[in-house]
């Protein structure tokens, strides 16, 4: 009895991921409904379809970072039948490769029931985590380069021939070919090429081997030159981030982000509980979160203790192997000591950029905390199986994989309380559009790109919104992230305006429009419909300077 009931105890990771994969299916439609009801994910296959129809000169600002990987995704997929549920498989195709990479690099550090509990935590997304990893253009696609670098560095270390010679080499530029679009992206290098280095760095300071060094070295230098090179074709091609800076903060600020660091650490593994009513929901929330910060803090603690006990064992003493963690490189011990030097330095660089940063205003800033996440789900095990700490980690699994999978059985749909647009809401703004012969128009930022999306583009909305600056009184302005330049470019035909009670940033009705040819009134959306095309009326400029994305 107490055999079985051990087995199940250690398996139970892998019962709930599998719930939650079942819950995923079932309500797959309203999942992807929700995910692209936020604007900020339907920007993406907007994007990548209308950009295709801009005419030359246009220009395209992605947003607060330039998520050149993810429009490529879309771009090279949008010739296939089906593009558009396609384009919605990508990311949760990419979270599961991540999931299995995470098992990989466990497994061959461990056994399988480790790896099995890596890979159930990283299935097992909260609700802040949906949002990162189910779309293209959140900073998801960093944890699954994280994964890809880590793999390759325990393939390497475990098997002297892939340190060396054609294989190596070759595998290192491959491997930094891989990642050159995912550095774009400036988390890369501080959350992956970073520790990559350190790694590679760590083990020839105290092992005397300099393989994995030179290979960190030419990993390093294609993906950031690669990064760089395809950042300057994107530019060249008018496409750019706004180039959100993050300055450091001050005190003030660091205790303002630690403040937040456990709501958004829950929000990743169920939702924010903070402030609910205590009940069964956000106890099994508050439980999550705090499962989370504290495996967080342990990994933390073992793992530079670890670390130090792999790189000096004959200064702070070495729990196991004492023998094989001085020998070459390639051993088992290597392999350890560079996954644990790595995955630290993961952790590390995420939370002091998390603290002293101006990146997290808010716990749905946790976007930037998926590669800290990853670093905890697979330094976790490995580190519980090498201090004898099994069922601690395989505990802590347990009541984290069941926190996410009631919160995705209670609401599976990740905007449900943003009130965002759904596709009835675009069904009845579609048929009213076309009743009045309008095929594009304009809305708010969180409207008109959810709504596109919606209608499959059929009505083309553009955002806009009041003209913050007081050289255009009353008047609309482009909106300045997500959008193409030609969208605000005057036309012929006429135009719709959808404006909302509910969101914010909403255009005004500028009386230099006229007086529309139709209202509709749909819920909490007025929908006018004009004559002329209203881009002619709209003031201020579309952003023409942009900042670099990497």
């Amino acid at each position: 009895m107490k055999h079985w009931a051990g087995r199940a105890f250690n398996w139970l990771p892998v019962a709930f991921a599998g719930l939650y994969l079942l819950v995923l299916i079932v309500a797959q439609g309203a999942i992807r409904e929700s995910l692209y009801s936020n604007s900020d994910a339907a920007a993406a296959p907007a994007i990548a379809e209308l950009i295709g129809q801009a005419p030359d000169g246009s220009s395209v600002v992605l947003g607060d970072y330039a998520w050149y990987e993810g429009l490529w995704l879309l771009q090279g997929t949008g010739w296939l039948p089906f593009h558009f549920a396609v384009w919605q498989a990508i990311p949760f195709a990419l979270w599961l490769l991540t999931a299995g990479l995470a098992w990989s690099i466990v497994r061959r550090l461990t056994d399988r029931k480790a790896a099995a509990v890596t890979a159930s935590l990283v299935i097992c997304a909260g609700l802040g985590m949906r949002g990162s990893m189910w779309t293209l253009n959140t900073h998801g696609l960093v944890a699954l380069h994280i994964a890809i670098l880590g793999l390759a560095m325990v393939i390497a270390l475990q098997d002297e021939r892939w340190l060396t010679g054609v294989r190596g080499y070759g595998g290192a530029v491959a491997i930094g070919l891989i990642t050159a679009p995912g550095a774009t992206d400036q988390l890369l290098p501080l959350l992956g090429i970073g520790p990559l280095l350190l790694a590679g760095i760590a083990l020839w300071a105290r092992r005397g081997e300099p393989a994995l060094a030179r290979l960190a070295f030419i990993v390093a230098g294609v993906s950031v030159v690669g990064a760089a090179l395809l950042t300057n074709l994107a530019r060249n091609a008018g496409i750019a981030s706004t180039g959100r800076v993050f300055p450091f903060v001050d005190g003030d600020g660091i205790m303002g982000h630690l403040g937040i660091l456990t709501p958004a650490l829950a929000q990743m593994v169920a939702h924010s509980p903070f402030g609910e009513v205590i009940g069964a929901r956000s106890v099994v929330a508050m439980a999550g979160g705090l499962t989370a910060l504290f495996a967080a803090a342990l990994v933390l603690h073992a793992g530079v203790r670890q670390s130090k006990r792999a790189l000096w064992p004959e200064r702070f003493g070495l729990v196991a192997e004492p023998d094989t963690i001085l020998a070459k490189a390639h051993d088992p011990g290597a392999a350890f000591a560079g996954a644990a030097v790595f995955f630290t330095a993961v952790l590390v660089a995420n939370l002091l950029a998390w603290t002293f940063t101006s990146a997290p205003y808010d716990i749905n800033g946790n976007r930037y905390l998926v590669g800290g996440w990853l670093a905890v789900c697979v330094l976790g095990p490995v580190l519980a199986v090498r201090l004898d700490l099994r069922w601690v980690a395989t505990a802590g699994a347990i009541i984290v994989c069941f926190a996410a999978t009631a919160e995705l059985v209670h609401e599976p749909r990740s905007t449900a309380s943003s009130q965002f647009p759904t596709e009835q809401d675009a069904s009845a703004i579609l048929q009213f559009a076309q009743e009045h012969g309008a095929t594009r128009g304009y809305a708010s930022y969180w409207d008109a790109e959810a709504l596109m999306w919606h209608t499959r583009f059929d009505l083309k909305l553009y955002p806009i919104v009041a003209c913050p600056t007081p050289e255009a009184p009353g008047k609309n302005c482009p909106f300045t992230l997500h959008v193409i330049s030609s969208w605000f470019t005057p036309g012929t035909a006429p135009t719709i305006l959808v404006t909302d009670t509910v969101q914010p940033g909403q255009p005004l009705v500028d009386a230099r429009y006229g007086v529309p040819t139709a209202t509709g009134q749909f819920g909490r959306y007025t929908a006018y419909v004009f004559s002329h095309d209203i881009a002619s009326e709209l003031g201020g400029e579309f952003i023409t300077t942009m900042a670099p994305g990497y």
